[in-house]
């Protein structure tokens, strides 16, 4: 096996130039090894990938390789692991850097430093090989040599493929920096975890990704599903889905929606949240489903509404994708937990433009809604309603349905007078567009 060794050395600027052409980064490796344990492979001690201070560096990498292959001097790679990773992606206004590259603008992407084997073929060929005329590899010819017969000598380069079906990654680290913004934004990806297998767009491939973002533990984000493909008109691949989120610190979190934009004005957040996202494009018609857990997160807009850490809210639901449009979501049969109340939302048409939204919920108790809302708990409310409605958005919000009261009681404020109790409150109120009317009214 050791016999390899020289090779592989030999056919490193090969392997260095095929690699710099798929990642369209200048390629660097460290000394190739050899290995028929636990598979046949080629060990890469270290690696670099890049220029500046942008550059991405790998610990250990393996590429499987066929044996028979090797011992011709020829490598075909369909697996390869990468065991320890750091790479720093900078984004400005018009810009996104990795390695010293602007993947915006392909012509300021570096050339790789290795040299064109055509143009220095002494160091690029494999000794002892003839040039076999059935191949499509360029001819090579050692000018460098005063032998003439040697100078008439045709050598080839090793075959090197980089068919890849499986890809196996640990402890990858990334520095994502976004200087587009103000404040710069540094996200930090610590410690991910890939396995990809049948990596073919023509097939459907499978993987199963975890790594730490901004989070209280470790593997706080998984991803697994499969893929295959591109929906046509669409910005998603065909592919299935699951997302697990596993306690991300809205301390982190926030400060980040804010340097976009996000972060509505008035809204407090704090602690952590969780959720679960399933989505399903492979189908004929895309669909998936989430849920979304805020039970541990603090939640407060303004002097309004207050849910603390700890208090029940749960987002549920089913999604429908429609391909072609720009956002390509609908919610349907989706529930809304908050404390002890349920409430079933549907939106008709998509999430962008909905042209219906539908409410539902039975017993919905007042008394609880008071816990979250400061000034409907300084009313004391008792009772609950069952809501049957529809809400049509716009500039004038249009509402038809109707609200059922359930022997309501409350505490009407009046300024500078005594609170007045009204109790035994039933009845029904009937909405149909602008109006509202009640029916079978009762004050007890």
């Amino acid at each position: 096996i050791n016999n390899l060794d020289p090779i592989l050395e030999k056919a490193k600027p090969q392997i260095e130039k095929k690699a710099a052409t798929l990642l369209k980064q200048p390629v660097e490796l460290g000394k190739l090894s050899a290995r028929i344990f636990p598979s046949i492979g080629i060990e890469i001690d270290g690696a670099k990938i890049g220029l500046g201070d942008e550059t991405a560096s790998i610990d250990k990498a393996l590429l499987n390789a066929d044996l028979f292959g090797l011992l011709k001097g020829n490598i075909s790679v369909s697996k390869f692991e990468i065991n320890g990773a750091r790479i720093r992606v900078r984004k400005t206004v018009n810009a996104i850097i990795i390695g010293g590259a602007n993947l915006r603008d392909e012509e300021s992407v570096e050339a790789s430093p290795i040299e064109n084997p055509a143009e220095n073929p002494a160091e690029n060929s494999i000794e002892n090989q003839t040039k076999n005329p059935t191949q499509n590899d360029a001819q090579v010819i050692n000018s460098q040599t005063k032998d003439a017969q040697t100078q008439s000598t045709k050598t080839k380069d090793s075959a090197i493929n980089f068919g890849v079906s499986e890809a196996n990654l640990n402890n990858i680290n990334i520095e994502f920096i976004d200087e587009s913004v103000s404040p710069a934004q540094t996200i930090l990806i610590n410690d991910l975890e890939a396995r990809i297998t049948d990596i073919d767009l023509s097939q459907k491939g499978n993987f199963e990704i975890a790594l730490d973002l901004l989070g209280q533990g470790s593997k706080n984000l998984k991803l697994k599903g499969g893929l295959k493909g591109k929906v046509e008109g669409s910005f998603l691949p065909h592919m299935d889905l699951n997302i697990d989120i596993d306690s991300i610190s809205l301390a982190k979190l926030k400060p980040i929606l804010a340097a976009y934009g996000a972060n509505p004005k008035g809204l407090t957040l704090g602690q952590e949240l969780s959720a679960k996202i399933e989505l399903n494009s492979l189908a004929k018609t895309p669909s998936g489903k989430f849920n979304i857990d805020l039970s541990k997160t603090l939640i407060q807009f303004e002097e309004i509404f207050k849910k603390a850490s700890g208090e029940t809210l749960n987002l549920s639901g089913k999604l429908a994708a429609a391909p072609n449009e720009e956002l390509p979501l609908a919610i349907n049969g989706s529930v809304i937990q908050l404390g002890a109340n349920k409430i079933n939302v549907s939106l008709i048409g998509s999430a962008k433009k909905p042209e219906t939204i539908k409410i539902k919920s039975s017993s919905f108790k007042l008394a609880d809604l008071g816990k979250f809302i400061a000034q409907l708990g300084e009313t004391k409310p008792q009772g609950d309603l069952d809501l049957d409605l529809a809400v049509k958005p716009g500039k004038e919000l249009i509402i038809n349905g109707s609200t059922t009261i359930n022997n309501v009681s409350l505490n009407v404020l009046v300024p500078n007078k005594p609170a007045l109790l009204v109790e035994g409150l039933k009845g029904k109120a009937n909405f149909n567009g602008n109006s509202l009317k009640s029916e079978n009214l009762q004050v007890s």
